[in-house]
């Protein structure tokens, strides 16, 4: 357990990010206000701490996913960098192209959909 937290440490310390509470760093709460045609934020944030993961070599496994507007972008940059993603209801209630979904039956599907036609790096 001393490992993982001293793997660990150093990342929260990155994010500024403690057990006490703090305000959200500005680019989690630019990407509420994001919109899906403005995907480079969102995606460059991930970038970020992927990118920070690999310099602490941390070797848990990783899962990308968005919220709200955030969702769809790193769905398809997930599927282009070959990671696991998830959806569902509590992430979106709507498609890639803004409409209303049925549940989360239809969100698994167009993030399927979305998965195949990411670009591979």
């Amino acid at each position: 357990m001393a490992g993982a937290a001293a793997r660990i440490t150093p990342l929260c310390r990155w994010h500024r990010w403690s057990w006490q509470p703090r305000p959200l760093p500005q680019w989690m709460l630019a990407r509420r206000r994001c919109t899906c045609t403005r995907a480079a934020p969102m995606v460059a944030a991930a970038d970020e701490v992927l990118h920070r993961l690999d310099e602490l070599n941390a070797t848990l496994p990783r899962l990308l996913h968005g919220e709200g507007p955030a969702c769809w972008p790193l769905i398809a940059h997930a599927g282009a960098l070959g990671l696991p993603t998830r959806i569902g209801l509590e992430d979106t209630t709507v498609g890639p192209d803004g409409t209303a979904v049925s549940g989360n039956a239809e969100l698994a599907q167009l993030a399927r959909q979305i998965r195949r036609t990411s670009p591979t790096p």
